[in-house]
């Protein structure tokens, strides 16, 4: 019959110095391992981290756009002549989306509509003339270029001053002055 406790024994006695030759390389090896699984979660919550953005954006444009119990609905989809409405590839798919507006470039930027009069469309989507929209009207913008991308406001009855931007360089203007 075999016995593991006289095996044991004697193959010790055998290599007497196994586990301090081997002990560099098995600690060496687990964090090699331990270093890799790290980063393997670490990438997997990297992608997380910008799915989980893009995914915050996607939900953000359909509430304004559709939700009446957002305080922004008022400026999108409650916004008259002319509501913001999202084309139904966008609405309908979530990767779409994703696919069309590709990575989020840093957590500064958030969709724009490039023209503002026209709604969140993807570039295949149909107008209701029937005409294929072959442009796509929103991209990742940073909150400078939105705010130069705004529709125009007219103040004090001065219709050379259209945007909040051109009063803004007026006053610093008149305060050097």
């Amino acid at each position: 019959m075999f016995d593991r406790q006289e095996y044991t024994k004697n193959w010790r006695a055998e290599h007497p110095n196994y586990y301090e030759e081997h002990k560099e390389q098995q600690r060496a090896s687990s964090q090699k391992w331990r270093n890799n699984h790290l980063e393997l979660a670490r990438a997997k919550d990297r992608k997380y981290a910008a799915d989980h953005a893009i995914d915050r954006c996607w939900t953000n444009i359909l509430a304004r756009c559709y939700n009446p119990e957002r305080a922004d609905f008022k400026w999108y989809g409650g916004r008259t002549p002319n509501p913001i409405t999202v084309c139904e590839r966008i609405i309908n798919s979530r990767d779409w989306f994703k696919r069309i507006m590709g990575p989020k470039p840093s957590p500064e930027y958030s969709v724009e509509r490039i023209n503002n009069e026209l709604g969140y469309l993807c570039g295949s989507c149909l107008l209701e003339d029937g005409i294929t929209k072959e442009v796509c009207n929103i991209k990742w913008a940073t909150k400078l270029e939105q705010t130069n991308n705004r529709r125009p406001t007219k103040k004090a009855n001065d219709p050379v001053l259209e945007t909040w931007w051109d009063w803004d360089s007026l006053s610093s203007i008149s305060e050097k002055v």
